[in-house]
Formats: C-alpha cells, structure tokens, sequence
C-alpha cells in the first residue's frame, strides 16, 4: 500500500498541509486576508488536526483545544481553569492530570512548535478529565 501524495498537500518549512477549508476560526489580531487555512498539519513526526474529540492539546503552559490551522500557527481555545484531579498518594498533576474547565471563547494562536502533549478528555459533570496520552511524540490534532 503506497501513501501518494494529494496534489493539494502543501508543504511548508518542512510542514505538510492537508484539507483546506476556509471556516476558520481565526484569531482577533489575525490578518483578514489569511487564505491559508487547514485542517491538518504533519511536522517532526508530528500529526495535528481539529476533530472533536481528537483535538485536546498542551500548547506552552495551557491546555485547551486546536480549532484550526494557519500556515505553521494552531488556533485554540483554552481552558480558562485547571486544576488537580487528586491529590492522594500524590498529586495528579505530577502525572499530567487535570480536571479543566471554563473554555475560553477568545481563540489564541501559537506555533505548532509549541504544542507538546495531546490529551484524551473525559467528561465529567460541569467540567472536564484531562488525561495525557502516553504516545505523546505522536501526537494527533483535528478540525472539524
């Protein structure tokens, strides 16, 4: 089984950009003549998309959610409150677990770079399970 490349793939800075779309979100300081937007991104062994369900990301110090792709840039909505699922014997977040909630409606954008976990969320009453993925030098992010 051979992986041929679409001729609508886009490579950029050792990037390749899959599905455009043009349903953005995009974020406030954003360019309004951005017309590159995608669905999904792979970089470094690095697979990013925006499907829900599929889309849960560390991005710097947050955690929040990748809505859309822009060039080399994941626009995301974070999780305005994170905090420890529990704290005996010790404290989840020395494991990467958190409980989140409260998403941001003001998406933000940073480089790809920056996300460096992907995280499986569980719902849980009003808020959120965060757990990390163990496989996280693969990650997967997806746009719906």
């Amino acid at each position: 089984m051979s992986s041929a490349s679409n001729e609508a793939d886009v490579y950029y800075q050792a990037k390749v950009l899959k599905k455009p779309h043009f349903s953005g979100p995009l974020p406030v300081h954003a360019d309004r003549n951005i017309t590159c937007e995608y669905r999904e991104c792979m970089t470094n062994g690095l697979f990013i998309s925006c499907l829900q369900g599929d889309n849960c990301f560390a991005v710097d110090d947050d955690i929040g959610l990748v809505q859309n792709i822009i060039v080399c840039d994941a626009v995301y909505k974070q999780f305005t409150q994170s905090k420890s699922f529990f704290h005996a014997p010790l404290d989840s977040s020395i494991l990467g677990i958190h409980t989140v909630s409260a998403l941001s409606a003001v998406v933000k954008c940073a480089s790809v770079s920056s996300i460096h976990k992907k995280f499986v969320l569980l719902p849980r009453d009003i808020d959120y399970i965060a757990i990390p993925l163990l496989h996280a030098g693969s990650l997967n992010i997806i746009c719906q």
